[in-house]
């Protein structure tokens, strides 16, 4: 058992707030509209977003949020209950894991996720909570958990000859428990010594009325089950849409609840013996002897669990509003953040990131995703809306270089959208545009797999199995379609599109190499490169990422490893071209730099260092990529997940952001890209606080420029070189003391090697 403490703000949680945060200091940028379960703990409603939790005040109706920054073990969480008279939450998550929040601290229980011995799906499903124990419903079965000694005591392995069965939820009725599965019904005494052997479970044969007389749902899906002293009430999911039918067991027999709704019931809450069920859109609450109370209702409501208070108020977790507080009027709460932790793509262009939300799956079909796009700029997070079309699927986000208002989404069947200030104004399709439709679909797709916009402002497409794979668009409005013949068929997936410092166009095709595309070329436009000598030594065809590093190489990433072409001009003027790797000397041998590995993206820091996304978490390697300065995973951070899918950067300010499977992360570096003059330094903080923790950043210095911090006397107490144009000082000496209150000078060296001063900062002990 792992134990955390923990230092909860307003008596549960500390808040993870959205102000930039200091040298090596995280935040996340998470959406928390995707609610998917909720419980009551005195005046706050406490509710699970999937990647991470938001508490509301009812009294206050302030808002705190909590994720792997606060303590909790990961992201992915399934359910949640409370435990009033352990004063215990229990918080279980998709992998297994369990973390319990008690007295400001979390204990984090991973027997479950660890245990080789249980194949398959180890996800929990349901928490039952009964006396002092946890009964998890799981994808194998079930596992009974001690909440007051924290440890876990019998696993039930129902299945016939105890193989592994997906339980859904579970109840006791009777003094017997009752679980739920996708094959029906099974119950065993709750106090059977022999309850771990499976021959001490039955199936419950469900004899029930119908307009067609008594049948048996025995073999049935029975998604929800619920129960007080007198009653046991279940729902039978029906293999057609909105036609389930909920039943009533009073330990003698079956009957159909008054008032049952056929529209998908989701959950069944018992709250103090009166029963609260929900499905997508509504809710019904019933008193303990199922008299109906109550019913709401609406039809934009996608709720995943209900329940109400004292105060005569119901609350639910909803997957497209976060929280729903009703009582006649209509609330909704969730923290602020982005629109969906769906991710395509990430840019980054004047202080502002851009998150695309829809785009392809790793099998190039369209997604169907609404979710469009996010912005985050001035410390704030908006979203995208589609105006008067309907669109699916942002495949990427880019700022327009003469307006900033203006931003084009790409998408990956509809074409082009030109958002003005966040609002779909105009949707270019090939029908109403030079945008190439896709082989053999319908007029107007159009696959778009890149868009960027050169130093003239002319956007350039890259569009997928069309004849026209590359399309610009100047800033006048003139379209130009260019063609490559065979060596670009038009069945050909298209995947990433970048335009370097010399205005090459480079664009990668599915297992099929890269094509360079140069208009001022005097001889031939293009060339294809290849994993054949001569023609690229690419590692492998499968070219999944590429970027330009400050010194003009082409670092490319790929499915098996990476490859930098260091003479890119070379592929038009003459000379070899061909890649290379990185080789580190490894365990008494040299070893190619992520030889096998999945590399998702490479961006590039202000001090040239590169930043690789990979299915193993995120690494940060020197210029050269020799040395490993960093290798953040789950394990060792407060990363979100290791599959990284995409990064991108604030070079002004060295933060880097982080696209996981799971939600985006950031994380603030010490390299910022240089100042060329060098004449506006900015120190912070400054003064340095006696409760400051952390690194004092010294910006706006030249690239790789000598940095020296002396007391008031002129002594030096340390020295550095600044990242790009980034230096840090964690407020020690050389020698690893702390240094005394006072004020201290920065100098840095100019062009010509000559130290002067540029700043000046204090600090309070």
């Amino acid at each position: 058992m792992r134990r955390i403490s923990a230092c909860f703000l307003f008596l549960l949680f500390s808040a993870s707030l959205f102000a930039q945060p200091g040298i090596g200091q995280w935040r996340e940028h998470l959406s928390y509209k995707n609610a998917t379960d909720l419980i009551q703990k005195g005046d706050k409603i406490i509710v699970a977003s999937g990647e991470a939790l938001f508490i509301l005040n009812s009294s206050t109706d302030e808002l705190e949020r909590f994720s792997t920054l606060d303590g909790l073990s990961e992201s992915g969480i399934s359910t949640i209950d409370y435990h009033q008279n352990l004063d215990i939450i229990v918080i279980a998550y998709s992998s297994g894991n369990i973390d319990l929040i008690q007295d400001g601290e979390i204990f984090n229980l991973s027997d479950i996720k660890r245990n080789t011995n249980i194949l398959g799906d180890k996800g929990i499903n349901h928490i039952l909570i009964h006396e002092d124990f946890a009964f998890l419903s799981c994808g194998f079965g079930m596992v009974k958990l001690n909440l007051a000694d924290k440890e876990f005591t019998e696993t039930y392995f129902i299945g016939d000859q105890a193989t592994n069965l997906k339980l859904l939820q579970t109840t006791i009725f009777q003094d017997t428990l009752y679980t739920t599965s996708p094959e029906g019904v099974y119950k065993a005494a709750v106090n059977d010594p022999l309850i771990i052997d499976y021959n001490s479970w039955t199936k419950v044969d469900l004899i029930v009325p119908t307009d067609s007389g008594l049948i048996n749902l025995r073999d049935s899906f029975i998604n929800t089950i619920g129960a007080n002293e007198n009653y046991l009430v279940f729902n039978h999911r029906s293999a057609y849409y909105n036609n389930d039918v909920q039943y009533t067991y009073n330990g003698t027999s079956f009957n159909e609840l008054s008032g049952s709704s056929p529209f998908r019931p989701e959950n069944i809450n018992i709250i103090n013996n009166e029963f609260v069920i929900n499905g997508n859109t509504w809710g019904q609450h019933y008193n303990e002897n199922l008299i109906k109370v109550k019913g709401f209702n609406n039809s934009d409501w996608n709720l995943t669990c209900a329940i109400f208070d004292e105060k005569g108020n119901y609350w639910a977790s909803d997957a497209n509003y976060g929280l729903i507080r009703w009582n006649v009027h209509t609330w909704t709460f969730k923290p602020e953040g982005p629109n969906s932790n769906n991710l395509s793509r990430l840019s980054f262009k004047d202080e502002t990131v851009f998150m695309a939300h829809g785009g392809k799956s790793t099998g190039f079909t369209p997604q169907y995703r609404t979710d469009l796009g996010s912005v985050f700029r001035n410390e704030s997070w908006t979203t995208l809306d589609k105006g008067d079309f309907q669109l699916y699927d942002i495949e990427l986000l880019r700022q327009d270089p003469v307006d900033p208002n203006i931003v084009w989404g790409a998408t990956w069947w509809q074409g082009i959208v030109k958002f003005e200030n966040n609002i779909a104004i105009e949707h270019l399709t090939p029908l109403n545009s030079d945008i190439p439709k896709r082989t053999d679909a319908d007029a107007e797709d159009a696959w778009i797999a890149g868009l960027e916009f050169d130093d003239e402002g002319t956007m350039w497409i890259l569009s997928s199995q069309s004849s026209f794979p590359l399309v610009s668009r100047d800033q006048n409005g003139n379209w130009e379609q260019i063609s490559f013949g065979s060596t670009v068929s038009t069945i050909t997936l298209t995947k990433e599109l970048m335009i370097t410092s010399r205005g090459q166009k480079w664009f990668s095709l599915k297992d099929n190499g890269i094509v360079v595309y140069d208009e001022n070329s005097t001889g031939s436009k293009f060339r294809k490169l290849s994993n054949s000598n001569g023609s690229g030594n690419l590692k492998t065809s499968d070219i999944l990422c590429m970027t330009e590093d400050q010194n003009g190489k082409i670092w490319m990433g790929t499915s098996e490893g990476l490859s930098i072409i260091h003479n890119p001009r070379n592929i038009f003027t003459g000379g070899n071209y061909d890649a290379d790797r990185v080789l580190i000397f490894f365990d008494g041998n040299w070893e190619e730099l992520f030889d096998g590995q999945q590399i998702n993206d490479i961006v590039v820091d202000g001090g040239n260092r590169k930043w690789f996304a990979t299915n193993n978490g995120v690494y940060l390697t020197s210029d050269d990529g020799v040395d490993q300065i960093h290798h953040f995973t789950t394990e060792n951070s407060v990363l979100l997940s290791n599959n990284v899918m995409d990064l991108t950067i604030n070079q002004a300010t060295g933060e880097v952001f982080i696209g996981t499977e799971q939600g985006l992360i950031s994380l603030m570096t010490d390299a910022v890209d240089a100042d060329l003059d060098a004449n506006d330094v900015k120190i912070f903080p400054n003064p340095v606080p006696p409760n400051f923790h952390g690194s004092l950043s010294i910006d706006g210095l030249l690239e790789n420029s000598v940095v020296k911090i002396t007391d008031i006397s002129g002594n030096i107490v340390y020295e550095t070189r600044s990242q790009g144009g980034r230096a840090t000082w964690d407020g020690k000496t050389l020698d690893g003391d702390k240094v005394k209150s006072g004020v201290y000078v920065v100098l840095s060296a100019d062009d010509e090697a000559l130290l002067s001063e540029v700043g000046r900062f204090l600090i309070i002990r």
